[in-house]
């Protein structure tokens, strides 16, 4: 019976751990993307404001 509760939470924790990763992830390619995204606004202005 302990050991069953044991391996179920080793795999929730796994999945968790899983999970925050992808979140990350995630997160770091919302920045990237508006990064860019505001780069390129920035190159357009200069480019029009000559």
């Amino acid at each position: 019976m302990l050991s069953i509760l044991i391996l179920i939470a080793l795999i929730s924790s796994i999945m968790l751990g899983i999970f925050l990763i992808h979140a990350n992830e995630i997160a770091s390619l919302q920045n990237i993307d508006h990064y860019y995204e505001k780069r390129l606004e920035e190159l357009v202005q200069s480019e029009q404001d000559p």
